[in-house]
């Protein structure tokens, strides 16, 4: 008697460690979901709910059984309640996990179906409760074997699917409540994949075990093993799904500080570097060519007739045209160079390490032949046209705000020179 209260102590407190471990999760969820508005943490917060109410149900069960007939209405009621909590428990978990795996909320659809459907096959596998007391492993089967299976695939393909995520950068939608639920995949989505195919595989290898020794009762046995086995692995989904908050949170908080100093340093409009990033990178390469001897040169560039352009067009057609300026000049040239937008109509080209001040006018051809290819603007074909003028260091100027000051010297002298034109400083 002694060890058969020593075991039932045990059972009794693996069963209270389970359900005060599923309270303490779902709390957990609730209050990122409060804090960080994440759609999937609804799913898994009434997941682990419904599994702390199935540990209630298996437990008023267990007490109930032997005092009750086994027909009855009470162990019915608290037989369809316990399956009840376990296929929603399941139902939820997975939803949260292929709705994180898509990077989309579950359509509203599917989603009532799946919740219907667990519902009405709770009901239907307690049919066995409220029949013959005798049919001992048809109730077993009913209550134990159709949940086995389905939460064992269940949590299988929620974890294969997981995993596989985790081998692919997979990105779809654009809702910003998923932002920071996505790729790089690390340890805490690893940790719930993991955990989903180890509890299905435990799901179902467990119940090939009951099916080759039928238990005497509807109601198995808990078996120590399986139980703790359970409760590691709940624990361990459960601080994994904590885990991969916390790695999203931290994502989004650095995607922002990015975005921040991006925003800073860059042109809204085109991308470009702007004036600040300029400056630093042409303060830059002064310091690199005094100590290399290496010349270099800016280009200081302005399209032609730009404000006719706008009032011919607009300035939505005008900020196109901008853009495509801006893209135009990047591609001719090398990684190594620098294109930037000032503001208005106007450019700044930087290019390290020349050869020979002799490179210049060809660099120069190259930029005017570019832009003079003909942009579509509200259905027109437009020619447009640049002028540029050009510094070189140290020729024109030992410092940063003296070559820029050159090189825009030099600009008029090419737009008073005809426009579409190079001249050097």
């Amino acid at each position: 008697m002694s060890a058969l209260g020593s075991v039932g102590s045990v059972v009794s407190s693996m069963l209270a460690l389970q359900f005060a471990q599923a309270l303490l999760t779902a709390g957990v969820l609730w209050v990122f979901q409060r804090r960080f508005g994440y759609p999937v943490l609804a799913y898994w917060t009434y997941g682990w709910v419904a599994m702390a109410g199935q540990l209630v149900g298996l437990v008023a069960y267990t007490l109930l059984a032997g005092h009750v007939p086994a027909t009855g209405v009470e162990l019915t009621a608290v037989a369809v309640f316990t399956l009840l909590c376990e296929y929603l428990g399941v139902a939820w978990l997975v939803l949260g996990a292929f709705a994180i795996a898509e990077h989309r909320d579950v359509p509203d659809r599917p989603e009532r179906w799946i919740i219907v459907a667990a519902a009405a096959i709770a009901v239907v596998t307690a049919v066995p409760f409220a029949t013959s007391a005798g049919a001992v492993f048809g109730r077993f089967v009913s209550r134990v074997g159709v949940m086995a299976v389905l939460t064992g695939v269940g949590q299988l393909a929620a974890g294969v699917t997981l995993w596989a995520r985790t081998l692919r950068r997979f990105r779809r939608g654009t809702d910003p409540r998923w932002t920071t639920l996505h790729d790089p995949p690390a340890l805490g989505q690893r940790l719930v994949a993991v955990a989903f195919v180890t509890l299905g595989t435990l799901a179902l290898l467990t119940l090939v075990d009951q099916l080759a020794a039928p238990p005497r009762t509807d109601v198995p046995p808990v078996v120590l093993p399986v139980a703790e086995a359970q409760l590691l692995l709940n624990f361990a989904l459960g601080l994994g799904l904590v885990i991969w908050l916390l790695e999203g949170e931290q994502g989004r908080t650095l995607e922002a500080a990015h975005r921040a100093e991006h925003m800073a340093y860059h042109d809204a409009l085109t991308g470009l570097p702007n004036r600040l990033l300029l400056m630093d990178r042409l303060r830059f390469l002064v310091a690199h060519a005094r100590r290399s001897r290496q010349p270099f040169a800016v280009f200081f560039l302005d399209v032609d007739h730009f404000k006719s352009i706008n009032d011919t067009f607009g300035h939505a057609a005008g900020d196109r045209l901008l853009q495509q300026v801006g893209a135009r000049l990047t591609a001719q040239l090398r990684e190594a160079d620098t294109v930037a937008r000032l503001g208005g109509d106007e450019f700044v080209v930087l290019t390290p390490d020349l050869r020979s001040p002799t490179d210049v006018p060809a660099v120069g051809e190259k930029l005017l032949e570019a832009v003079r290819a003909p942009i579509t603007l509200e259905e027109h074909e437009v020619h447009i046209t640049v002028s540029i003028g050009v510094s070189l260091f140290p020729d024109d100027g030992e410092d940063a705000d003296a070559l820029l000051r050159r090189s825009d010297g030099a600009l008029y002298q090419a737009k008073e020179a005809g426009r579409d034109a190079v001249r050097l400083a």
